[in-house]
């Protein structure tokens, strides 16, 4: 009789179980999400240096369809105009009205082009919350010029300041969130 007894009192799990089974399963569910969400931050961080890549190369496409040296300075001129700025909302409110010459419907001068694809592109990397600037390469024996496509909290610009795309040595500075692409 004593037997039965015993197995009538250990029917089911007891509270202790159950408790140390939901901690466990909270903490594995915390430990999947936390890995997600480093997932979405790595694919958005992909995503934007992407775009910024694309952006910075069709400026040097642009530049070298217009070979001569007062051309390239007219481009690298109009980009870097803005390229000081403290933030991706100030720099979109300081991008001039577009041209008046629309060249993608209209013939236009190589003047007009330069003026016309300079704020195209700059209208597009505002758009996507970028940046842009076009300044010496810092180091460089030869005149190279790089383009730097920056977001966040990141500048265009090159120093030693945490704000800063790339040092005086023409390094990436530690946390910048930019691309840079030397060209001729």
């Amino acid at each position: 009789m004593l037997r039965q007894n015993t197995c009538i009192r250990q029917h089911g799990l007891g509270m202790v179980e159950v408790m140390v089974s939901l901690l466990l399963l909270a903490v594995a569910v915390l430990g999947f999400s936390a890995m997600q969400m480093r997932a979405v931050k790595a694919t958005d961080e992909t995503l934007i240096r992407s775009d910024a890549m694309v952006a910075v190369r069709n400026i040097a496409e642009n530049m070298r369809l217009h070979p001569t040296a007062d051309m390239k300075q007219r481009y690298r001129d109009a980009i870097a105009a803005h390229g000081s700025s403290a933030n991706p909302a100030t720099y979109a409110a300081a991008i001039p009205a577009a041209p008046s010459t629309n060249c993608a419907t209209s013939a236009c001068t190589a003047t007009q082009q330069v003026d016309y694809t300079a704020h195209q592109a700059m209208r597009l990397a505002a758009d996507n919350q970028m940046m842009l600037n076009a300044l010496d390469c810092p180091g460089a024996g030869l005149v190279r010029v790089c383009l730097i496509a920056s977001w966040g909290e990141t500048t265009p610009t090159v120093g030693g300041g945490n704000a800063d795309c790339i040092s005086d040595q023409g390094t990436y500075n530690r946390g910048s969130s930019c691309v840079v692409l030397e060209t001729y």
